[in-house]
This record gives structure tokens, C-alpha cells and sequence, in this order.
């Protein structure tokens, strides 16, 4: 592993394996209203109310909802050269740079765990702790959204994922390497099956996710007729 991604693994272990993040002491906006009873909350609106602190986002109905907005990425390509430049900025110390390009991720992907990862790293490093505790909350909360969703031994029981960076995500924090990957068809489903080995001993394992979300977007930009 080059030492710069074993950097930011190990970062994203400590972080997420550490102790729930405290409340922050700093006053917070109140929250935007919650929507008429029986409408579902859009992304815009969950977006508002995890920046404003609320205490009880639902990060998977975040998740879904960023799946269902007129921005959605599900294969990150606007993402990939912010993202890169990033972890760039991150691996060179530059928490100003990281901080920027964090926030021009999230104006258009807020559900982008390691972005708010990088920014909470950031914001410790320059004593900004309401800041950093708020983004590890938002990274934890994003992560746990999809660890909740199966245990990823197979193809019923497979994380459900809304974009692609978020199997990479998940691998980095069960501390996988990803060998080899293959689509798989059953059941009516999608899946990302993942051949993988241990970072820390080198086992070999597998692990299964759900790309359903994700092929519905690609089936109707290659057949718009369809639609």
C-alpha cells in the first residue's frame, strides 16, 4: 500500500473507531422546519438540517435522497480530480487546501464520508474542535448507514450502496485491500463482488455489495427510450 493511502487508512480507522463524538457546545441554528406530515424530507432539506447540527439525521435517508437529486453522481466522475487534490492536500499537510475542497464536494455531494473525514482531521489540526467533532459525526453517521444495511457475506445480505466511492469507504474501514472485482447477476439484483485480502494479516475474503441504485442510473442513460 503506498504511504500515502496507508496514511489516510489508518486516519480513517482511528477516527471512526473512536469514542461518539460530544456534543458541541457552540449554539447551532435551529433546524428547518420538518416537512408536511407524510412528505419525504429532499435531500436539500436533510442537508440543511445535518449542517444546521441536528442530533437525529437519518444519514440513510440522506443517502437515498441524494440518490433520488437532480445532482446525483452515483459513479463519482464530476468527484474524481476535487477528491484526488484532496487527499493530495492531505498527504502535504495543507488543512486549508483540504478544508477548501472538502466544501466544494459537499456543495455537490454531502454524503461524501471521506471528504467529511478530511475535514474533520483538518479542522483538529487547526483547533476548530466544534467543527472537526460535527464532520467525524457526519463521516461515523454515513459509514454506520451502510455497515447497518447487511454484514456484506453475500449476495442477501450485501451492504447497499448508493455510489461507488462508498465500497471503497467500507472496505478501507473493515481494513480490506480489494484484489479482484466482478458484476454479479441473481435474483432480479446487482452486485459488486469483491475478492479482497486483510491489510493487517492477509487473509483472503469476499465481500458483496448491492449496486442496484447505481445500474438503474447507468440502464437509463444508455437506453433514455426506456424512460
Amino acid at each position: 500500500m503506498p504511504a500515502r493511502s496507508r496514511t489516510w487508512f489508518v486516519a480513517l480507522v482511528l477516527v471512526l473507531s473512536s469514542a461518539a463524538a460530544a456534543p458541541s457546545s457552540a449554539q447551532a441554528p435551529p433546524p428547518p422546519a420538518p416537512p408536511p406530515q407524510g412528505a419525504a424530507a429532499s435531500y436539500d432539506e436533510l442537508v440543511a438540517r445535518a449542517k444546521a447540527g441536528n442530533a437525529d439525521v437519518d444519514y440513510l435517508a440522506l443517502r437515498n435522497a441524494y440518490a433520488q437529486s437532480a445532482g446525483y453522481d452515483p459513479y463519482g466522475t464530476k468527484l474524481h480530480d476535487p477528491r484526488r487534490e484532496m487527499l493530495d492536500a492531505y498527504g502535504r499537510g495543507d488543512c486549508a487546501a483540504v478544508l477548501a475542497k472538502a466544501e466544494s464536494i459537499f456543495a455537490q455531494n454531502f454524503v461524501d464520508a471521506e471528504a467529511h473525514l478530511a475535514a474533520s482531521l483538518c479542522h483538529g489540526k487547526l483547533g476548530n474542535e466544534d467543527a472537526g467533532r460535527r464532520e467525524r459525526a457526519h463521516a461515523r453517521g454515513l459509514i454506520d448507514s451502510i455497515l447497518n444495511s447487511g454484514d456484506g457475506r453475500n449476495e442477501k445480505s450485501a451492504f447497499v450502496v448508493v455510489q461507488i466511492a462508498e465500497e471503497y469507504t467500507v472496505l478501507k474501514v473493515l481494513g480490506l485491500r480489494p484484489v479482484t472485482q466482478a458484476l454479479i447477476h441473481a435474483d432480479g439484483h446487482s452486485y459488486d463482488r469483491f475478492e479482497t485480502k486483510s491489510s493487517d494479516t492477509g487473509e483472503k475474503g469476499g465481500v458483496f455489495f448491492n449496486i442496484d441504485r447505481l445500474l438503474a442510473v447507468l440502464e437509463r442513460e444508455l437506453h433514455p427510450e426506456k424512460r
